[in-house]
């Protein structure tokens, strides 16, 4: 599974009409239904300026990000990876069509809105500010937030917002609100900017935190960053986070396999990649466009959902940019040998 560089950047473009220090609050929702014959369980974030999503077919299996084509207040139209959704909001849900290229799909939706175990909002935040503030004229600091969010109290509460707090590159107290958080964090231009960039050149960061599986005592973020301080394009990441909202914890590479298991792992990547690519055995894996015949180590940075778990590499990683970031997903009964006794009793039980 690839994705494209070219997505944050159009989602940025989408975003632009925000003004600066305007904290918009909007709403999260799980929804499920159909698309077909397929069940879908889609996690979408609407109505503060912006939408966003990670939906997944249920035969298929892994979290696929999401991102609003336009700004039309009468329908959300998203699209991600071969895909896209035309949503139309209904009473208790959305309705549409969904299209898709892998597998080719070209069918109506019916997605109804289902309880959450824990109250999520969604806030975004656009801050707009010179570099030098003693120049009248010359560069500025575009800078954008937009994250989930939890509400009410309690531990869960507070550890689900000194973690985002994290993820967006901000410490926070659990004391200071919401609003004032993100106006203090967007409100900063960092002094590696004031000092290193060119005072003529402007710059641009947004950061963008989004669920790609929710149970009552898991969840996993998706967070994309986007950069750009001049050139011919600015540079995306992106990074996965899995909470233990049980334990209170953050999931890591070392609690989910077992210590060896990474050579065993790189086998079952690169035919995952071949199947993704659709590679026949005896193709080197660089005619699907990774630099190396071989995929020579297993990403740390894991997304876990309650199929499977994919493992992302970032641009430059095992492909040139031209490629995009690679994400390669493994159903848990193909890594099953390879799991901690610790993660391996929790799975049994469901994430």
């Amino acid at each position: 599974m690839f994705r494209k560089v070219f997505l944050p950047v159009l989602y940025a473009m989408a975003i632009l009409p925000l003004h600066a220090q305007d904290v918009r609050r909007g709403k999260f929702e799980c929804l499920k239904g159909r698309a077909g014959n397929s069940p879908i369980t889609m996690f979408l974030c609407s109505g503060a300026g912006h939408d966003l999503a990670s939906y997944y077919v249920v035969d298929i299996g892994y979290p696929m990000a999401l991102f609003r084509m336009n700004d039309s207040s009468q329908a959300i139209r998203l699209f991600g990876k071969g895909d896209e959704f035309a949503m139309n909001a209904v009473a208790g849900g959305y309705t549409g069509t969904m299209k898709s290229d892998e597998p080719a799909r070209d069918c109506a939706f019916d997605l109804k809105t289902v309880h959450v175990p824990h109250a999520l909002d969604v806030y975004a935040i656009r801050s707009l500010k010179k570099i030098d503030p003693n120049q009248q004229k010359g560069a500025s600091y575009k800078y954008s937030i937009s994250t989930i969010w939890p509400r009410g109290g309690g531990p869960r509460s507070e550890f689900i917002a000194r973690h985002i707090g994290t993820l967006i590159g901000m410490k926070y107290d659990g004391k200071t609100s919401l609003k004032s958080f993100m106006r203090r964090s967007a409100d900063m231009v960092p002094k590696d900017l004031r000092d290193v960039y060119d005072r003529e050149t402007s710059i641009e960061s947004q950061v963008q935190v989004f669920v790609s599986d929710f149970t009552n005592d898991f969840l996993s973020l998706t967070v994309w960053d986007y950069s750009y301080s001049g050139g011919a394009h600015g540079f995306s990441t992106e990074r996965f986070s899995n909470l233990d909202l049980k334990d209170l914890r953050v999931l890591c590479f070392e609690d989910v396999f077992r210590q060896g298991s990474e050579k065993a792992l790189l086998p079952l990547l690169e035919q995952a990649f071949r199947f993704d690519k659709k590679l026949k055995p005896e193709e080197p894996l660089t005619e699907g466009g990774l630099f190396s015949d071989h995929i020579m180590e297993a990403s740390h940075d894991i997304l876990l959902s309650g199929k499977g778990v994919v493992f992302h590499y970032g641009l430059y990683e095992i492909a040139p940019y031209s490629e995009g970031m690679v994400d390669l997903y493994l159903p848990w009964s193909a890594v099953k040998g390879q799991l901690t006794t610790r993660f391996s009793a929790r799975l049994a039980k469901g994430l």
